[in-house]
């Protein structure tokens, strides 16, 4: 399967910290997190900007990108960088993987709205000049209504906050 610019990152803490740093440091981001509240993984990207020290670098984008643009405009960013869940069949859950923005990556998008993130993207960058866009993936196993996440999905949810916050520790302080 081609998986275009999509990395798989390794499971344990600093493996995940090194491919994070190699895509993210030193760069002016923006995080936007996507999910809904209540399609239980699906939620993983809302719960890792809750866990994010530096809240100036983030944006709740509950139920799609699009419900967000107005609020990313008014930042100042280079890079746009999207948490969203995932869902790759072989991939484990719990997972997480680093691309930039294509059609592969986008296919496995978990969406919960109508509007695909590409045009999302694409208005946005009608509104303010930036270089690029990230995906930060966290492979999901249960999207059904609830508000339960499960525990490799949890373990990760931590995992990669810890990470962006020392990240975003030594590139903004």
């Amino acid at each position: 399967m081609n998986r275009g610019s999509l990395v798989i990152c390794p499971s344990d803490y600093d493996g995940l910290k090194d491919c994070l740093n190699r895509v993210l440091h030193s760069k002016k981001i923006i995080i936007a997190c996507i999910g809904t509240e209540i399609r239980q993984d699906d939620r993983a990207g809302l719960e890792v900007c809750k866990k994010i020290k530096y809240k100036d670098n983030t944006v709740l984008c509950e139920f799609g990108l699009e419900n967000c643009l107005t609020e990313l405009r008014d930042k100042n960013f280079e890079y746009l960088v999207i948490i969203d869940g995932v869902f790759i069949e072989d991939i484990k859950p719990g997972e997480i993987i680093v691309s930039k923005l294509d059609k592969v990556v986008e296919d496995y998008m978990i969406t919960t709205h109508s509007i695909p993130l590409s045009a999302s993207i694409n208005l946005l960058k009608k509104l303010v000049d930036f270089k690029d866009t990230i995906i930060i993936g966290i492979r999901v196993k249960n999207l059904g209504y609830g508000f339960e996440v499960s525990e490799p999905v949890k373990s990760a949810i931590d995992k990669l906050a810890s990470a962006l916050n020392e990240i975003l520790g030594e590139t903004y302080q």
